[in-house]
């Protein structure tokens, strides 16, 4: 996904932002990638490279570590989450 000239990498979790049944979370997804053009990227990260401070950024961190490998950005709707390769979507 681009935004404002940047690629950004997102992951949604629809079924808890969008109240969706993993059914409609997939149809979502799949009409998303559609729309958008979206590529996958490798998961190339030992997560060990990944540097959380607490268990509750393992997944947020391991992603944003994982974008920024890829020169690309993690786009996300959490404010809390503090990382160089994050972009707030308000």
């Amino acid at each position: 996904m681009t935004a404002g000239g940047t690629r950004l990498f997102a992951s949604v979790n629809a079924s808890k932002i969008l109240n969706l049944s993993m059914t409609d979370a997939r149809k979502a997804l799949e009409q998303f990638v559609e729309d958008y053009q979206a590529t996958r990227i490798s998961d190339d990260l030992p997560a060990l490279d990944s540097t959380p401070a607490n268990s509750d950024e393992v997944t947020d961190r391991y992603l944003a570590a994982l974008a920024s490998k890829h020169g690309l950005r993690f786009a996300t709707f959490d404010a809390n989450i503090k990382y160089g390769a994050v972009e707030l979507i308000p």
